[in-house]
Formats: C-alpha cells, structure tokens, sequence
C-alpha cells in the first residue's frame, strides 16, 4: 500500500511539473531559461530556501538543462494514465486551490483527490513509476554531488520535516 501511496503521489508531482513546464511555454518562457537561483521550482523545489554558490546555480542549470527532456517524457508518461476528463477536474481543482492561495502541497492534494483512478490505472502508475524512478534517483543524486556536506545536511533536514509533516 505504501508503494501504491508514494507511485501516487509522485504520479501528481509529476503532473504538477507537467503543467508548470506548459505553463512556462505558454507564457514564452522556457522552464530552463529561469536558471537553477530563481524561484526553485518543479524538481528541485527541494532546494529552495538553501544558499547557493553562482558555481552551483550554473551546475544545477546545467543539469537541469541535461534532465529537462527525460523529465518532461516522464510527466507525459504519467499524464497518458489519467482521461481527458480527469486531467480536465484535476486542473479545474488544482486552478482554484491556487486561486484561493493554497500552497504547493495543497494544491497537488487539491489534484490528488479530484481523481478517483481505475485499478488499471494504478496498476499503469506503478509500471510508469518503476521506469521513472531510476531518472529521478539519478538525477537527484547528481543535484545532490552538487552540493556542500552543510547544504546536504539542510536538504536532509527538510526531507525529514516533510516526512514527518506527511505522516501526520
């Protein structure tokens, strides 16, 4: 159950990030022009708060830049579970819950609940997940060698904050 918990969840956070890069082209923006030192966002929120190095922030641009396709095809493959219908009521949600100045969290859980998925779509979510953990857990150790041991310490404190907030 928890595997099927986190697959899920991640699914969302994927669609989330799906959006926002929509969301940036719409605008005329690419996602990866903002550089990794503006608002972190998407797949290395997890840093935001953290005081980086302009060494870093170009680094962590690079890699961005390298992972922003294989992120976004992972996205796509999550979003290809969900039908026109869901997509359409999980944006709907997401669209008001951001309008009503809810945070990052409830608003993927904004998302979250407004799909009810089929058995055949977790079951197509946790066939998706086990493809894209692999990208993400490269990705994310190569964010990581980034990184001081001091920084690395902060980003390990607010993993456990975040845990113990979803635990609760």
């Amino acid at each position: 159950m928890r595997i099927v918990s986190a697959t899920l969840a991640l699914a969302v956070s994927l669609l989330v990030a799906g959006n926002l890069l929509a969301a940036e082209k719409e605008k005329g923006k690419p996602h990866g022009d903002r550089g990794a030192g503006q608002e972190m966002g998407g797949p290395l929120s997890f840093l935001k708060g953290i005081d980086l190095t302009a060494d870093q922030k170009s680094k962590l641009s690079n890699l961005m830049q390298e992972y922003k396709p294989k992120l976004v095809d992972t996205a796509k493959l999550f979003d290809s579970v969900l039908t026109p219908d869901q997509k359409k009521a999980r944006e709907e949600a997401m669209k008001a819950a951001k309008d009503a100045g809810k945070g990052p969290k409830e608003i993927r859980e904004a998302g979250r609940a407004t799909v009810t998925l089929t058995d055949e779509q977790k079951a197509k979510l946790r066939e998706v997940g086990k493809k894209v953990g692999p990208i993400y857990k490269e990705f994310h150790e190569k964010v990581m060698d980034v990184l001081t041991p001091e920084q690395k310490e902060q980003v390990k404190k607010k993993w456990e904050s975040r845990k113990a907030s979803a635990s609760k």
